[in-house]
């Protein structure tokens, strides 16, 4: 399925927004767990003008985001997509509280690089 999911996506750069979201979809249906894919169709449904849709790809986004925070909450990388799609609708909230929580989890990783070296 990650193959589908990736056509999807090839169709996408090659300025093909409709039939990259057939497949797009088609993908997810058959394999939920590529959750990659809501931010690229919602990037399909911007080149469609369909903001409704684009909307509803950028809210799964975001919860997909959330929940990788919660799965590895001391992971940088996860609260950086977290911001970035809080940003993305919106949620200006959410991208503070992602913001200080990287920047409490980077001061925490230089004190121990500091304690390994000192």
């Amino acid at each position: 399925m990650t193959y589908q999911g990736n056509y999807g996506v090839a169709l996408l750069g090659c300025q093909r927004p409709q039939e990259a979201v057939a497949v797009m979809r088609d993908a997810l249906s058959k394999d939920p767990t590529q959750t990659y894919l809501h931010s690229w169709l919602a990037n399909a449904f911007q080149a469609l003008q369909n903001n409704e849709e684009m909307n509803k790809e950028l809210e799964m986004c975001h919860v997909h985001a959330r929940r990788e925070t919660v799965q590895r909450p001391d992971d940088v990388s996860t609260w950086e997509k977290f911001r970035s799609t809080a940003l993305r609708i919106g949620r200006y909230d959410d991208a503070e509280a992602a913001a200080a929580t990287i920047q409490e989890l980077r001061r925490l990783r230089n004190l121990l690089a500091g304690a390994k070296h000192g």
